[in-house]
């Protein structure tokens, strides 16, 4: 049996000491949360939140052809690869929305425009090879593989411009 809030020596403890520390937990809460938005105020603070997120998009590409490969191989089944891919998604999700949530300085602004591109090509790669796992495309593992690479080249070429 769970017990009331009179019983609950925490709840009683936050009670009788009025609502200043439960206003201080919220205003914690708040701030933490505000903390986490990326804001970069450098340039290298702003190229070190992009080269980071663009990394993990190259990683996740490169990841992809790996599955598509083994999969064409038949050394790897097929929900074992829709698995992959989708974990593969996610990562890609992840490095869109670090990119998408930074405020760089001016000069770092077409860098991350460019990076964001190269996350969005690279996710309609790995997206298009979900669905041939899954058998909703005709396309085949050789077109799969072009795409990821150009989507690995083209995230490439936006680290470079960066300096990474």
């Amino acid at each position: 049996m769970r017990p009331s809030r009179d019983e609950h020596p925490v709840a009683l403890a936050l009670l009788r000491r009025g609502s200043l520390r439960l206003r201080a937990l919220v205003l914690m809460i708040v701030v933490l949360a505000t903390a986490s938005c990326a804001t970069a105020t450098s340039s290298s603070s702003a190229q070190e939140s992009i080269t980071s997120g663009l990394e993990e998009a190259r990683s996740a590409v490169a990841t992809a052809a790996l599955v598509v490969t083994l999969l064409e191989d038949d050394r790897m089944t097929a929900p074992v690869a829709d698995t992959g891919l989708l974990d593969q998604i996610g990562v890609l999700e992840d490095s869109s929305a670090a990119l998408m949530t930074l405020v760089p300085p001016a000069e770092m602004a077409t860098p991350l425009q460019q990076g964001m591109t190269a996350v969005g090509t690279a996710t309609d790669a790995v997206v298009a090879a979900r669905l041939w796992v899954n058998g909703e495309s005709g396309a085949s593992a050789a077109e799969l593989l072009e795409a990821l690479e150009g989507a690995e080249s083209e995230i490439d070429d936006v680290l470079a411009e960066v300096g990474a």
